[in-house]
């Protein structure tokens, strides 16, 4: 069967449609300009699925050195074992016992179904139906989906996606705001049954939303869906766009570490400035309140300027999320603080610059008063 075209004639649901009607056994190739995306069907079930940047392997890959404890020799070792050839693979897992066959046939399926949805996403791209006799090799653990099933799931998680990702990007940092506690952390033992929970002990204040879902076995759509869950139940909170830019320079590749030999050196020397540096700024700032006052107060303003801009910017990103999760605009920005969607430092800024701000409209009320007197 030759079927080939653009998703701007048929829809991918139309296609995924076509196919199971037609009980068609093959791969459908797809391409978006930047990537490509394979869905593969037999019998017209979908028992397969890969994108360029979430393919089944890497996510195994990563749960059996996350979850089972390999190394990552040992889990890259299987997958060089079985090249090519997915069913073997996972057969071979399951009979060494690595995996039971439910826990296999849960985790693969998992992964298929949302790559496949993944693939929804994207709004304009070729397609074109390659038809094989076989594709036992290229079967995960022998899954079969029906399409109806992902059409479904997919359009619901369409919907989901475009809300999340209006208050979740790839570059955000996210820091946790609590801790488990021991009976929490036997409840979610199965990272498949509670993902967010799984996702939770990997927020470190310090790993980016990309680093997440490429580290993990998670898909990029469960780390963003268990993101806004722990956003929600207020478990972790999003960094501002300042402490987030400050700490890609703190972490990169260029600055030392601990491990580095010039780095006790190094940490004595900039200790040594920073305390010079402190004390000039101290004896500086002192004696310019002596002398002049009005050059203090000036000095005051500047060291509470960049701060209230860090206020202003987060009650503008927690007012953009409260709208997406309730519909509606926050009513004060005391509500924020009660939802922990602001910290206190937040809402005390906002406090200072709202009185700063009535005293400049007032010290200018008086002004135009004796203008005119």
């Amino acid at each position: 069967m030759v079927l080939s075209g653009t998703l701007k004639e048929f829809i991918l649901a139309d296609v995924f449609q076509l196919l199971t009607q037609q009980k068609i056994t093959g791969k459908l190739i797809l391409n978006n300009g930047h990537s490509d995306g394979i869905v593969v069907f037999k019998n017209g079930l979908i028992v397969g699925a890969e994108k360029e940047d979430e393919k089944f392997t890497i996510k195994l890959v990563n749960y059996l050195t996350d979850i089972k404890h390999q190394s990552l020799k040992e889990a890259k070792g299987h997958i060089a074992s079985f090249e090519n050839d997915l069913c073997g693979l996972t057969k071979d897992l399951i009979d060494k016992g690595v995996f039971t066959r439910s826990e296999m046939s849960s985790f693969a399926e998992s992964v298929i179904e949302d790559i496949t949805c993944s693939l929804f996403q994207w709004k304009h791209a070729t397609y074109n139906f390659n038809s094989l006799r076989s594709v036992d090799s290229l079967m995960v653990c022998e899954i079969n989906i029906p399409v109806e099933n992902i059409v479904m799931e997919a359009m619901r998680r369409v919907d989901e996606w475009n809300r999340m990702i209006s208050v979740i990007s790839e570059e955000s940092i996210f820091r946790p705001e609590e801790q488990m506690s021991n009976e929490e952390t036997k409840q979610d033992s199965d990272p498949s049954k509670s993902p967010e929970m799984y996702l939770f002990y990997k927020i470190d204040g310090k790993t980016s939303v990309k680093q997440l879902y490429e580290n993990t076995f998670l898909s990029q759509y469960k780390v963003y869906e268990s993101i806004a869950l722990l956003l929600q139940s207020h478990k972790i909170t999003v960094l501002s766009t300042e402490a987030t830019n400050l700490l890609k320079e703190t972490t990169s590749p260029n600055v030392f570490n601990s491990e580095h030999p010039s780095f006790a050196i190094f940490t004595s020397i900039l200790t040594t400035a920073v305390v010079i540096l402190l004390i000039t700024l101290f004896s500086n700032v002192f004696f310019k309140a002596m002398l002049f006052q009005k050059t203090t107060i000036e000095s005051y303003f500047s060291y509470i300027d960049v701060p209230i801009k860090v206020s202003r910017q987060n009650i503008t990103v927690a007012s953009a999320y409260y709208y997406a999760q309730f519909g509606e605009k926050p009513p004060s920005i005391e509500s924020l603080k009660e939802k922990k969607l602001i910290s206190s430092s937040d809402y005390y800024f906002y406090e200072l610059d709202s009185k700063l701000q009535m005293k400049a409209k007032h010290n200018e009320k008086y002004q135009r008063k004796d203008k005119y007197q």
